[in-house]
């Protein structure tokens, strides 16, 4: 009987003490962000440029539609190269994978206690780091920045990275004039590969004295991707900059752009 009456006493308890745990946790809900004021800070802020450009966007349409006009319609190639080698790896997982391969040597060999192994000696590796560097340094090199994304730009007049672009034609798809700007700037044995028919993105110029029945220019931006060749040597403007050069060099409204669109 004794048992018993314990049992159903530690029964009451264990109740008891889960019960106080959940209203322990209800009283910290609310609570719960305090201390984690930057939660959300990117996505609130790009979700403020977004809905401020696309109101804007909107009201030039029917500013165009009430005026009877048209959009020039071009579209931007924003040619990528890929990453060609994995980002570096962070300083604990070499180490472990140095002293892993330290130990692997040893793997199934019994040495007798008194013997002494000596450290395995690192191999001198020479001029690599150099040779990245300078590789690095030279825009017009395509195999710059292997372990980021690099993208084919032009230079402007203002000294702005800006991406080659071109008047769509009556009956070619934006996609096609995108691939067809690019493949004229390559040499013929060029593999480009497009990434879809949907923009990633798109922008609206406004024409300050409308002519030839257009209120302005729309431009849409089209993702390609190289897999091979080599560009033309005809201009001389051109090269390849990772996102951050992009949009650092361009002005606010573009730099935005640039940034999140990339």
């Amino acid at each position: 009987l004794a048992t018993y009456k314990e049992e159903k006493l530690a029964a009451k308890e264990r109740r008891r003490e889960a019960w106080n745990r959940k209203q322990e946790k209800l009283a910290r809900l609310p609570e719960r962000r305090k201390g984690r004021e930057n939660r959300g800070m990117m996505r609130k802020a790009f979700r403020e440029w977004h809905d401020k450009r696309r109101v804007y966007h909107e009201i030039l349409d029917k500013l165009a539609r009430r005026q009877g006009l048209d959009w020039k319609i071009r579209v931007a190639a924003v040619l990528e190269r890929i990453p060609t080698k994995l980002a570096e790896s962070p300083q604990w997982e070499e180490d472990y994978l140095e002293l892993r391969e330290y130990l692997d040597q040893f793997e199934g060999w019994d040495f007798p206690p008194e013997l002494k192994i000596p450290d395995e000696e690192e191999e001198a590796v020479g001029g690599d780091d150099e040779e990245e560097e300078e590789i690095d340094d030279n825009i017009r090199n395509p195999h710059r920045r292997p372990d980021k994304r690099v993208f084919l730009a032009l230079k402007d007049d203002n000294n702005n990275w800006e991406f080659p672009t071109v008047e769509v034609k009556e009956g070619q798809t934006l996609n096609e004039g995108a691939k067809q700007l690019i493949v004229n700037m390559f040499e013929a044995d060029a593999s480009i590969l497009s990434m879809g028919n949907c923009p990633i993105g798109v922008y609206l110029d406004k024409y300050d004295n409308p002519a030839d029945g257009y209120f302005g220019e729309k431009t849409f931006y089209m993702k390609l991707q190289i897999q091979e060749g080599l560009i033309k040597e005809n201009d001389t403007n051109y090269g390849w900059p990772d996102r951050s050069e992009i949009s650092e060099s361009n002005h606010a409204n573009s730099e935005k752009l640039y940034r999140y669109m990339l």
